[in-house]
């Protein structure tokens, strides 16, 4: 077995020296056997690496800002509209309808005291009307009598009265269930008058209408 080993170890050893032989001779052929410089002869055996470096120089680009005075032109249309938007915008403003029924007291209508009462209407048959305020009545307008098919039901109103003795308000509170008599109790109170009073009060007064056959 030792043997053996041994036949193939030498067989090896031959072997590599005869392929190094034949390197090295190759090598020595196109070292020295060549007229070329040895930098050639190296290009053969050694192939360099070869890296193309391309800078390129920026470019630079010439700008010129010219700056041009803006000239605007305006037609007729333009400088209407421009005057529009110059003019403060109005805002509306919402009128009570003291201020609207009673001019006279509108730089001085938070002054006013507001006071509440009561007070009861007696409606007869035949148009007959029984008025118990506690403030002066001065003109008790007419009712037109109204021919009803049932007794109607008592109705409240409230109604406000200004210094003046105007009404400027009438509003059912309660109604009689008959809405032509409904129609002229409410005509009816507006165009009651009252008696000037000389105190800044408006009055607000609960109305009870009756009727009576």
């Amino acid at each position: 077995m030792g043997f053996i080993l041994y036949k193939l170890m030498v067989r090896y050893l031959a072997l590599s020296a005869f392929l190094n032989l034949l390197l090295f001779s190759f090598i020595s052929y196109l070292l020295y056997n060549t007229n070329k410089p040895l930098e050639k002869r190296l290009e053969r055996v050694l192939t360099p690496l070869v890296v193309n470096l391309e800078i390129k120089q920026p470019q630079v680009v010439k700008a010129s800002l010219e700056l041009k005075p803006e000239v605007k032109t305006s037609t007729a249309a333009e400088s209407s509209k421009t005057e529009l938007k110059k003019q403060p915008e109005k805002v509306e403003k919402k009128v009570s309808l003291l201020k609207e029924v009673f001019p006279e007291v509108k730089g001085y209508l938070e002054r006013y005291k507001k006071v509440f009462s009561t007070a009861s209407v007696r409606i007869k048959n035949g148009g007959k009307t029984e008025l118990n305020f506690k403030r002066k009545v001065t003109y008790i307008p007419p009712i037109k009598p109204i021919k009803v098919e049932y007794p109607p039901s008592p109705a409240v109103v409230k109604i406000v009265v200004l210094p003046d003795g105007r009404v400027v308000s009438a509003v059912f509170i309660k109604r009689t269930g008959i809405a032509k008599l409904d129609r002229a109790i409410l005509e009816f109170l507006k165009n009651v008058r009252f008696a000037p009073i000389n105190k800044m009060q408006i009055q607000e007064i609960k109305v009870q209408i009756e009727f009576t056959f």
